[in-house]
């Protein structure tokens, strides 16, 4: 027999995907996004994770312009921000990365990828420190 979890632990993943389209029929943007809720509605214990992915695409050469990835929460489990993750990378017309912003709850981290051809050029970190 299975071991069930305990009634706060259980949860409800649901999954949507969207996608939009130019006029000439080629995809435009595709948007997935993933939640995971609690089973039990409980005001104590909710809990709500929401992962989104966007995915923006050229119209003519059919490759990514740019992905964009978030992370979530509500709730008291876990990390205290509310926007865990969140990162924006952006191609050139070749598909080659050009620039990638990389931010860690509630913009407390960030770091900037700067690439020339594909190649990483440029690097900045910045932190914010709470006291």
């Amino acid at each position: 027999m299975g071991v069930s979890l305990p009634l706060s632990a259980q949860l409800n993943r649901k999954r949507e995907v969207t996608n939009s389209y130019y006029a000439n029929g080629a995809l435009a943007k595709t948007v997935v996004v993933k939640t995971s809720t609690t089973r039990n509605i409980d005001p104590y214990n909710y809990y709500k994770k929401t992962r989104t992915t966007v995915i923006t695409f050229d119209s003519i050469s059919g490759l990514q312009q740019e992905r964009q990835y978030r992370v979530t929460k509500l709730g008291r489990d876990g990390k205290h921000c509310y926007e865990v993750y969140a990162s924006v990378t952006t191609y050139d017309q070749h598909g080659r990365k050009r620039k990638v912003e990389i931010r860690k709850c509630d913009k407390s981290y960030t770091k900037t990828e700067e690439y020339l051809d594909g190649k990483l050029v440029f690097v900045r970190i910045f932190k914010t420190r709470k006291r």
